[in-house]
């Protein structure tokens, strides 16, 4: 029996991806000493909340003794484990330590999705598909590679200073977005280990316009990708986000908009809303 393992940053609650036979390891909202798991404990409005109270919220990896826990919960069956990029997060590390410490280690495999949000999501729900209609592991870790190699991410944020402080912008580059008082956005890198400047623009909409040209650029189509926008509890600016996709790529595009988890938004601040595009898998 094949199992398929995630974690929050598919934007799944433990429960909801339960459902479709789905396993997520919640990541941690953590704030002075206290700490919460995402979305059993904290909810995207919790994070929000913490903010605007001047607290600076951040993430942690879900615990490691919690993940030996789900893998030893049968411990013939084979796992593959679809974590958050580990240039994002320790969730990668904590997944493959927690691996070694498991029974039967052996049987589990931690594939470093080198993304977050949408496409991590895509994987895991073409994992738990792929592992429900009996597909071999090797067949499903071929098709994982596959996406991994055909997805990027961007995001848009009104306070660089949340990736400054987790570590995933370079200090010049929290310093330009923070100092420009313009619309930056940046991309993730190929290997998902941290976030690129890739364009500053006058608003937030020439913004999410440059992000659909260059997702264009790169090889984006609307026959074959599927495209995620996720968003901080800004619906607005997810329907601008919306706009600049179907306006270039059409309106009949295959397109989710997904609310940030209080995790993510520890990660990317408040307002943040982030665009990505993934190649479609039969």
């Amino acid at each position: 029996m094949l199992k398929i393992f995630s974690d929050t940053c598919t934007l799944y609650a433990p429960a909801e991806a339960a459902a479709i036979g789905l396993t997520v390891a919640p990541l941690q909202l953590v704030c002075g000493e206290d700490s919460w798991l995402d979305y059993i404990e904290a909810q995207q409005q919790d994070c929000l909340d913490l903010i605007a109270q001047a607290k600076i919220p951040s993430s942690s990896q879900p615990p490691v003794g919690s993940v030996v826990d789900s893998y030893n919960a049968d411990p013939t069956a084979e796992i593959i484990n679809v974590t958050l990029a580990d240039g994002l997060s320790g969730t990668y590390e904590s997944a493959c330590l927690a691996r070694t410490m498991a029974e039967n280690p052996q049987r589990i495999h931690v594939v470093n999705s080198q993304s977050i949000a949408g496409p991590q999501r895509y994987m895991a729900e073409m994992a738990a598909r792929m592992a429900a209609a009996g597909e071999s592991v090797k067949n499903v870790l071929a098709k994982l590679d596959y996406v991994i190699n055909n997805t990027d991410s961007y995001l848009v944020v009104d306070d660089f200073d949340f990736l400054r402080r987790g570590g995933r912008l370079s200090p010049l580059v929290a310093y330009i977005g923070k100092t420009i008082k313009m619309a930056p956005a940046v991309k993730l890198s190929e290997d998902g280990k941290r976030l690129d400047m890739f364009t500053v623009k006058r608003t937030i909409s020439k913004a999410f316009e440059a992000i659909a040209k260059d997702m264009q650029k790169v090889g984006a189509d609307a026959a074959g990708c599927k495209f995620y926008v996720g968003h901080a509890n800004v619906p607005k600016r997810a329907e601008q986000a919306v706009a600049a996709l179907k306006n270039l790529f059409g309106e009949g595009i295959d397109l989710e908009v997904v609310q940030l988890s209080a995790v993510c938004i520890a990660q990317g601040g408040p307002g943040c809303v982030s665009m990505h595009y993934i190649r479609k898998v039969d």
